[in-house]
């Protein structure tokens, strides 16, 4: 087995435990039934860590440890084309009847956002630069893993796929990023400690996804038992808006 087959053998393995997970299933069967508060409360942590994502992938080519041009470049051209994809969540969010005006009306990145967010800035700016292709890996090819998720999701839910366009529209986005993925890691990853280290970032950052998916079950349920959340006021947006209203 090569190098690459033993990432992609790490990164299926992660995603067929966690999509195994009993706790997934709170995202279709709810108390409330199709209540989409919940794929909204998602959607706010894929714009907070989508905001990010071009900025910590332009610290790896902006790392002075980062000696390969070639690198260098894969780096700030991928950074360019993450930039503003995270307005692909507002835009779902808006059909769902959610609008903010302003960055500061969005709620806080739950707790496992951030500590997603803050751990891709520390790999990105500390250590082997390499490190963070870990991340690249799984992320731009994640599609294959949860399509069929996504596919139950908008079924249950009763949504429309221009209704989740960062997933649907992303998805073919990122079918040329995973190549170029591919491509940049058999270029850079010279060592075995290069491709260790790239297999920790990979399974790390899988583990807080997947925890993130969890968290924002647990805060939907919250919303639902009444209890304080910052997420609140979400659920009355939704009941307001019409059903399959379109941005």
């Amino acid at each position: 087995m090569n190098l690459i087959n033993e990432l992609e053998s790490l990164v299926a393995a992660e995603w067929k435990s966690a999509l195994a997970h009993p706790r997934l299933a709170g995202f279709f069967d709810t108390s409330a039934g199709k209540d989409r508060t919940i794929v909204a409360i998602y959607l706010i942590q894929v714009y907070h860590y989508a905001f990010h994502t071009a900025r910590n992938q332009a610290l790896v080519g902006a790392n002075l440890a980062n000696m390969d041009t070639h690198y260098m470049q894969f780096c700030f051209e991928h950074a360019l084309e993450e930039t503003g994809h995270e307005l692909m969540a507002l835009h779902d969010l808006k059909s769902m009847g959610i609008v903010f005006q302003s960055r500061a009306e969005i709620p806080p990145p739950l707790p496992f956002t951030e500590l997603l967010i803050a751990y891709l800035y520390f790999i990105s700016t500390q250590g082997n630069p390499v490190q963070r292709l870990g991340y690249s890996y799984w992320s731009e090819s994640s599609y294959s893993f949860i399509r069929a998720f996504m596919d139950m999701l908008i079924y249950t839910m009763n949504l429309d796929k221009s209704q989740m366009t960062f997933f649907y529209s992303h998805s073919h986005i990122d079918d040329k990023h995973a190549k170029d993925v591919v491509e940049i890691l058999q270029k850079v990853c010279k060592t075995e400690q290069d491709w260790n280290q790239v297999k920790k970032v990979a399974k790390t950052t899988l583990s807080l996804t997947n925890t993130m998916f969890h968290e924002t079950f647990e805060e939907f349920l919250k919303i639902q038992r009444g209890e304080a959340s910052d997420y609140a006021f979400i659920k009355d947006l939704i009941i307001q808006s019409k059903p399959n209203q379109t941005a």
